[in-house]
């Protein structure tokens, strides 16, 4: 025996799930009921209580010898339990897979960012390699309960597995699209999630317009090259951007914005709004995602050619674009506005930006071009 060791606190504690990097260090998940639980460089520092029987999930990582705690903390929420239950490590970061019964388990970039309805949901979240942080955690599931119990990781999507007894449970190109359909159905699944991340780039490596210098006046394009002739758009219009089968313009609101596109890919437009304080995309007989947080602009378009609208967004604080199961690119930076559309025929969708301050439109891999100024919104077909 090489080592082994207890961990826990003066209450009950239990181990449920564990996970070892390449350099010998276990990471573990599970349940405490310990207000005395050890902790080191926490996310979470103290248990969050609950009536007279507080629970809450645990993550720890051990060092190699198993002779020192790297990191430990609580995560969970105040009202009621948390248990951990998968965890897998990519890259010295954490992945959490658990059941919470709480409303408020701390979310972060979530897919989905409360509760659907049930008194029990799924948990997934992902740590920094300090644990002292988090990348991402999200509620997963639907309106019976959901459980969840193993997760591993593959180049930053996660893959999770459990247990569900909803009929709405979130399903994407499904092997099975329905519930078993019995009487109180349980119900296995499998999905593959790949979340939005905070981090933001590296200067080296973002080839954000940013990076290019941005002309000096005298290179401003005379106002002939402005579309002055253009009428301004009325300001309810706003609100109420147009978009095509493909690639929308995108606007930022503070309520419901239409991102109507084809959806489905039976070329029809299908009806759909983003709703970006809960960062959900509801489109009308087809499906409703979470996909996003506050402050993010809706940015869909068929990214990969399948003929498809993407759900997609743009952060501008990171210059981040995340489409849906397809990418996550960088390029622009704060103040851009997201103005997506095939820009040379080739049936895909580019990522572009509008930099208003300037009249910029950058178009990545394709070109850049000064049309517009001041207040103006890009408009694309």
């Amino acid at each position: 025996m090489e080592y082994s060791t207890y961990l826990g606190g003066s209450d009950d504690d239990q181990c449920l799930g564990i996970s070892v990097a390449a350099a010998g260090s276990a990471y573990v998940t599970g349940r405490t009921n310990s207000d005395n639980f050890p902790v080191e460089n926490p996310y979470q520092s103290t248990l969050s209580g609950y009536g007279g029987g507080p629970e809450d999930a645990f993550i720890t990582k051990l060092g190699p010898t198993g002779s020192s705690i790297s990191y430990s903390t609580y995560i969970g929420g105040s009202d009621q339990s948390d248990l951990g239950y998968g965890i897998s490590v990519e890259d010295g970061a954490a992945y959490v897979i658990g059941t919470t019964y709480s409303d408020n388990f701390p979310t972060e970039n979530p897919y989905q960012a409360g509760r659907s309805g049930s008194w029990v949901d799924v948990f997934v979240c992902r740590l920094n390699s300090g644990g002292s942080s988090l990348f991402y955690s999200t509620y997963f599931g639907g309106d019976e309960p959901d459980r969840g119990r193993g997760i591993r990781v593959y180049n930053e999507a996660a893959y999770i597995t459990g247990n569900t007894e909803s009929s709405d449970f979130p399903v994407e190109n499904p092997y099975q699209s329905t519930s078993s359909g019995v009487t109180n159905p349980i119900d296995g699944f499998v999905s593959k999630l790949s979340f939005i991340a905070t981090p933001p780039p590296t200067p080296s490596s973002t080839p954000t317009p940013a990076s290019t210098p941005t002309p000096p006046p005298t290179a401003t394009p005379p106002p002939t090259a402005t579309p002055a002739s253009t009428p301004t758009p009325a300001p309810t219009a706003i609100h109420t951007p147009i978009s095509t089968p493909t690639c929308g313009p995108v606007v930022p609101v503070e309520r419901d914005v239409v991102v109507s596109g084809d959806y489905d890919g039976d070329g029809i437009s299908d009806i759909a709004i983003f709703r970006e304080s809960v960062g959900l995309w509801a489109i009308r007989g087809i499906t409703r995602a979470y996909f996003g947080s506050p402050g993010d602009q809706p940015a869909s378009g068929d990214y990969d050619g399948d003929g498809t609208a993407d759900l997609a967004v743009f952060r501008d604080s990171a210059g981040l674009w995340a489409i849906r199961g397809v990418s996550r690119i960088y390029y622009g930076t704060s103040g851009d506005l997201p103005g997506p559309g095939d820009y040379n025929g080739d049936g895909i969708c580019d990522t572009a930006i509008f930099r208003s301050a300037a009249g910029l439109w950058a178009v990545r891999g394709v070109t850049r071009a000064y049309y517009g100024s001041g207040d103006d919104i890009p408009v694309t077909r």
